[in-house]
């Protein structure tokens, strides 16, 4: 009884609706800050450090793109003009120069070292300018070019990019020395100390959360490639976090917003779902005992169910008519089988019994002549013989309409060759010829028989063909006649009501054995009785198959042409 109740839909409605959002909400306000803010600091870390790489990678392509104009110009002074950013000086050893170089050019050839090596790059601890020192080729001397900080654009490029945060960007040179920065940044003496500028000094990448001073700081840091730098950012915790806090005073308002839907939830199931199926369910059961108008009432609730209800009540007005029509063919059947009993019973009395008595009439006769007049006994057994002879082909007749012999013995293709040949008509067979089952050669030369009956005495056709096809899923059997034909109705069960049980007995013989029936006709057009039918029930039956070797192009080309 439980386990019925478990399955009602209110139940149901409960279980898959409201009691997940209440447990999701419980379970939300027990697990507190402490996820959230784990979450929120690995979402934050990654998102720091995918921007520190982006901007590292900025600064380095354009300390390359200066890099490498000076380069050119080292090379090839005349054919590279300076840029507008660029202060650039030849210095050459052993040679005195025409004017006296700044001293931060001064300074950076003071500190190159024998033999002279490749490009560098520093930052003058004065004039807070970043120096390339370039060797010349072919010459003792170095090409010295400077720009300010600023050529770099770190001022767009390290804007915050939270507004609720303060955020701090540091471009770190030397364990002492940060070349620019936004923010709150150390004093002098502190940055070495500073969270994540000794890593990215030593070329390493990664995040931390520093909670140093009481607030804690989620840290980004990354080397600049190509020079001795690092990035580091540096962004607070709680001003991320404070949103998240706002949402949790707000978690029992949406606790109790979420009570209101779920009761709103609960109260559209019952009265749009539930109820209409519970009535839909009563009206079922009324159908199950006979009364087929019992869902011609709507039920209301949703435009699912009503179509449903819909449905329910056009296949019990369907079912009420398959009875009403199977009612009729077993009365028809059943007066059809007194009608045959009776004829049988009549001829077997009418013949075969008066030519039995007449053969006994003929053998006393015989008998009391044999003695008498021999000569005359021998033309009496001529007769007796004749007799015998009419009585057993009478006898052959009966049992021919009772059951086909040639379909037991020989086959569904000679049994119907002999059939066709008696109606007149022409049979084609195609296929690799196949015993079939009892049931189905019998059913499909009883369909045969009806579609040639039908042609003959109803139809008037002048032309009927018989196609028979063996295919490799089934067998189709096809009659065509160039009739009347007739209109044909939605349902075959219509054609009971005028007392038509011919295709309505073709429809049940074809069901018995698994098989399709399709007739087609119009006034005019003759008739088309195709029947397919598979080797057994587990074959899978491909319906055009016999299309395939112009079957259906061979029936109707014995189409009646328009007068």
């Amino acid at each position: 009884m439980s386990k019925i109740h478990l399955r009602r839909l209110r139940i149901q409605v409960l279980l898959w609706t409201i009691l997940p959002g209440i447990i999701f909400l419980i379970a939300f306000s027990l697990t507190g800050s402490g996820g959230h803010e784990q979450s929120m600091r690995t979402l934050v870390a990654g998102e720091n450090l995918r921007l520190a790489d982006a901007v590292a990678t900025t600064i380095a392509t354009r300390i390359d793109h200066y890099t490498a104009h000076l380069e050119l110009m080292a090379g090839a002074p005349a054919a590279y003009p300076t840029l507008k950013e660029l202060d650039v000086w030849r210095i050459i050893q052993n040679q005195p120069a025409t004017e006296q170089p700044p001293d931060w050019a001064t300074a950076a050839v003071a500190s190159a070292t024998a033999p002279v090596t490749g490009t560098q790059v520093t930052v003058d601890a004065n004039t807070s300018r970043i120096v390339w020192r370039v060797p010349l080729r072919g010459q003792e001397g170095w090409l010295v070019g400077s720009a300010p900080v600023a050529a770099l654009g770190l001022g767009e490029l390290m804007a915050p990019f939270h507004p609720d945060a303060t955020t701090t960007f540091a471009l770190v040179g030397a364990p002492d020395r940060i070349i620019h920065g936004v923010g709150q940044l150390p004093a002098a003496g502190e940055v070495a100390a500073w969270s994540g500028v000794a890593p990215g000094l030593s070329g390493a990448s990664g995040t931390l959360v520093d909670t140093l001073g009481g607030e804690a700081m989620i840290v980004a840091y990354t080397p600049v490639a190509g020079t001795p730098w690092a990035l580091v950012i540096r962004e607070p915790l709680n001003a991320l976090l404070a949103p998240l806090f706002h949402f949790e005073n707000l978690l029992p308002l949406i606790m109790a917003a979420a009570a209101i839907i779920s009761f709103f939830t609960l109260y559209f199931g019952l009265r749009y779902i539930a109820r209409p199926l519970q009535s839909l369910a009563l009206q079922a059961n009324r159908i199950g005992q006979g009364e087929f108008d019992a869902a011609a009432e709507p039920v209301g609730g949703l435009e699912e169910i009503e179509d449903l209800r819909q449905a329910l009540h056009a296949m019990a007005q369907r079912l009420q008519a398959n009875q009403a029509a199977m009612r009729d063919y077993v009365h028809a059947v059943t007066a059809a089988q007194e009608d045959e009993r009776a004829r049988l019973a009549r001829e077997l009395h009418d013949e075969t019994v008066q030519t039995l008595i007449a053969l006994d009439h003929k053998a006393q006769m015989v008998q009391r002549s044999l003695n008498r007049n021999p000569e005359r006994s021998s033309d009496q057994m001529a007769d007796l013989r004749h007799m015998i002879a009419g009585a057993t082909q009478d006898v052959r007749r009966f049992t021919q309409a009772l059951r086909p012999p040639y379909l037991a013995d020989l086959g569904l293709a000679p049994a119907l060759e002999m059939l066709v040949r008696e109606a007149g008509a022409e049979l084609c067979v195609s296929g690799t010829e196949r015993r079939l089952g009892e049931d189905l050669e019998l059913a499909l030369y009883r369909i045969a028989q009806e579609a040639l009956n039908n042609a003959l005495r109803h139809a008037h056709a002048q032309t009927i063909r018989v196609a028979l096809h063996f295919g490799l899923t089934g067998v189709t059997l096809a009659i065509h006649d160039d009739g009347v034909g007739f209109i044909m109705p939605d349902k075959l069960t219509e054609l009971t009501k005028a007392g038509h049980f011919g295709l309505m007995g073709m429809r049940e013989r074809t069901d018995l054995v698994g098989g399709q029936l399709r007739v087609k006709s119009r006034p005019g057009e003759g008739t088309d009785v195709i029947v397919q039918s598979p080797y057994d029930e587990y074959s899978p039956l491909n319906a055009a198959e016999w299309k395939g070797d112009g079957l259906e192009a061979w029936l109707l080309a014995g189409r009646r042409q328009p007068q």
